[in-house]
C-alpha cells in the first residue's frame, strides 16, 4: 500500500527541485548578463568621460593658444611689413 505514494511524492519532490533550481540558474544567468552590459556600458562611459577631460580638452586648448600665438605673430609680421 502505502509505498508507491511515498515513492511517486519523492519523485515529484525531487523533479521539482530540479525544476526550480534550473529556473533559478536562467534567472541568474539573464541577471548577470543584463548585469555584464550595464557594468560594460557604464565603463565606456566613464573611459569617454576620462579621454576628453585628460586628454581632448587640453589637447583643444593647447590648439587654441598655438593659433593665438600664430595669429599674434603673423599680425607683429604684418605691421612690421608696412
Amino acid at each position: 500500500g502505502l509505498i508507491p505514494y511515498v515513492t511517486i511524492l519523492v519523485a515529484c519532490t525531487l523533479g521539482m527541485g530540479a525544476l526550480t533550481s534550473a529556473a533559478c540558474r536562467n534567472v541568474v544567468a539573464l541577471q548577470s548578463a543584463k548585469h555584464g552590459q550595464r557594468m560594460e556600458t557604464h565603463m565606456r562611459e566613464r573611459i569617454e568621460q576620462v579621454a576628453d577631460e585628460k586628454v581632448l580638452e587640453p589637447v583643444a586648448a593647447e590648439l587654441e593658444r598655438y593659433a593665438a600665438f600664430r595669429h599674434e605673430v603673423a599680425g607683429l609680421l604684418n605691421s612690421r611689413a608696412v
